[in-house]
């Protein structure tokens, strides 16, 4: 899936600087949303561990790319989302997944993004890339849930992406 640097890392996304990385980070992102959609620590952590320090702004790009994406799609299906709705569902989709400072440090973020405040929310990460990743794989996961099902999110965030080349029973449940 992801590429190595070559130095150990095999599996590892180690930046989107041409189209073999920028791929990676798509795919990364879609695989972060997808375990933050079946509730899967374990799969939230281990994607996470795939991901470079250096491709994480890579990764989150793509993640905020596909944010507005469902953004917009839950706008055409008619679905109010609202401040108050973003910071619920990034707080439900993250309870019980990530370690509790992180969790806190998630949603205190998403707080003030959703308040406008980018600033604030960028200074309530502490520098850690991760923070921002979490925030908007589960914003993703739980706007996407309002309207689509789990595997036609999948599907639906691949062929967004130009990636379709999974198998077609990949996200039943």
């Amino acid at each position: 899936m992801a590429e190595g640097s070559g130095s150990g890392d095999a599996g590892r996304n180690t930046g989107g600087a041409h189209a073999d990385g920028k791929e990676a980070d798509k795919r990364l992102a879609i695989e972060l949303i997808a375990a933050y959609t079946s509730r899967d620590p374990g799969a939230v952590r281990a994607v996470v561990g795939r991901i470079e320090p250096t491709a994480s702004p890579g990764v989150g790009s793509e993640l905020k790319i596909l944010a507005s994406f469902l953004t917009l799609r839950a706008r055409e299906a008619g679905v109010v989302w609202g401040p108050e709705d973003a910071r619920t569902a990034v707080g439900s989709t993250i309870a019980g997944i990530l370690e509790p400072e992180h969790e806190f440090a998630v949603v205190a973020s998403m707080a003030a993004f959703a308040d406008g405040d980018v600033e604030e929310a960028t200074k309530l990460t502490n520098g850690d890339d991760t923070i921002l990743l979490h925030m908007l794989a589960a914003y993703a996961a739980g706007l996407g849930g309002e309207v689509y099902r789990p595997a036609e999110l999948l599907a639906t965030l691949r062929i967004a992406t130009g990636i379709v080349d999974e198998p077609p029973d990949a996200d039943r449940e």
